[in-house]
């Protein structure tokens, strides 16, 4: 099972969250705004990343002290082999495609997760048939 944590940052400055997800690790895995951000704003968040939740907290400070008023909450997610399997819908081959998450890192157990409703939205958008999970997680997708 691996550890997901999601920060929620939010703001006066932008609409919508700002999410920036960790791993077990401590490393980042996903950063994603939920609404349209100026490009300042934009660019700051997806220039200066947070390699770790001390930067982040260093950062958010420092906005604070200048008057930003960021806030953030943080969410803990455990992902597991069914969450996914739930997540990603094709139900087939089960046990073959739970022997491919095991041997997949922490890290990539939780992009992989992450990142299927990514590749739902790529799949309507070429029109194209999806894959197997097995075969999904195979292919490490989510590194593209």
């Amino acid at each position: 099972m691996s550890r997901l944590t999601k920060h929620h940052i939010t703001s006066p400055l932008f609409s919508g969250t700002v999410t920036i997800c960790f791993d077990d690790s401590g490393t980042i895995c996903l950063i994603e705004c939920t609404d349209e951000m100026t490009y300042p704003v934009r660019s700051f968040f997806f220039g200066w990343k947070p390699m770790n939740l001390e930067q982040l907290k260093m950062l958010i400070e420092h906005w604070n002290q200048k008057g930003k008023k960021l806030s953030m909450v943080t969410e803990e997610q455990d992902v597991t082999f069914l969450m996914m399997y739930e997540a990603y819908g094709v139900k087939k081959d089960k046990l073959r495609a739970e022997q491919k998450w095991i041997r997949l890192s922490k890290t990539d157990q939780i992009k992989a997760f992450m990142y299927v409703k990514k590749y739902d939205t790529s799949l309507k958008l070429n029109n194209r048939s999806k894959m197997e999970l097995k075969t999904y997680l195979g292919a490490y997708l989510w590194n593209d």
